[in-house]
Order: C-alpha cells, then sequence, then structure tokens
C-alpha cells in the first residue's frame, strides 16, 4: 500500500500483473484500488484466460483501474471491455518479448471498435495517463 499511495503522490500509474493466480487475481486487485483510490492501477492482461469477466467488473467498481490487452487471447473480451467501460478505460499492452506485437495489434483491430476507438486504446489513453504532450502527433 506504501507503493501504492506513493504512485498516487507522484501521479504515475502502477501496472499489476492480473491473472488466476490468487496473489494477483482481479478481485484481490480491486481491494488494493479501494484502499488506494486516488492511485491509477493498469491490470495487464485483462485477468488472465479465465478472469476477463471479473476483471472487466472490478475495473467498472473502481475507476481507478484501467485494463490491458497483453496475452489476452479473446477478441470477445476486448470488445465486451470497450463497450461496458468504454475504450478510454483499455490500453494496448504487447508484453514483449514474450509475444509477437503484430498478434497483439491485430486482435485489437478484429474488435472491430472503430478507428477512434482504436487511437485511443494504442497510445492516447496511455498518453493522457502518463501526461504525454503529444499536440501534433498523427490521429
Amino acid at each position: 500500500m506504501e507503493i501504492l499511495d506513493l504512485a498516487a503522490e507522484y501521479d504515475v500509474p502502477v501496472l499489476f500483473h492480473c491473472t488466476e493466480d490468487v496473489k494477483s487475481a482481479p478481485l484481490f486487485m480491486g481491494f488494493a484500488a479501494q484502499n488506494a483510490p486516488d492511485t491509477k492501477m493498469i491490470l495487464a492482461h485483462m485477468g488472465g484466460f479465465f478472469l476477463t469477466k471479473d476483471a472487466i467488473n472490478v475495473c467498472k467498481q473502481n475507476r481507478n483501474i484501467y485494463l490491458d490487452t497483453s496475452e489476452i487471447p479473446f477478441v470477445d473480451a476486448i470488445r465486451e471491455a470497450a463497450e461496458v467501460l468504454g475504450p478510454e478505460r483499455i490500453l494496448f499492452g504487447s508484453d514483449l518479448p514474450t509475444d509477437n506485437p503484430q498478434f497483439e495489434i491485430e486482435k485489437i483491430k478484429a474488435a472491430n471498435l472503430g478507428k477512434e476507438a482504436e487511437n485511443l486504446i494504442f497510445w492516447q489513453n496511455i498518453a493522457r495517463l502518463l501526461k504525454l504532450d503529444l499536440e501534433g502527433a498523427d490521429k
């Protein structure tokens, strides 16, 4: 909790490995988010293969949580997250060097969310979270 409080103080997001493992399960991350509501938390892998719905629900309940798409093979889960949460709460993740970045890109495109949502997911959301000045960046 001290690290989460420090991240809030510096206004930087914290990335968590979030899968089926008990210590990294979405519900456990939700507990941390509730106890550090000013900390922006990114749940990598959207809960893994079996807990994507939990990850989406935890994100829905905690406005300080964002989901990363790395290593989640289910295009439908990405589409559902975009529908339930809005594309503003989803971040592209490659999990490089483990995964092929082209596959990670293609599954976002396969969700058919539209160019505006893709731009949010691919770069605008993380740029906003990191407070990057990208004025004039290709849209």
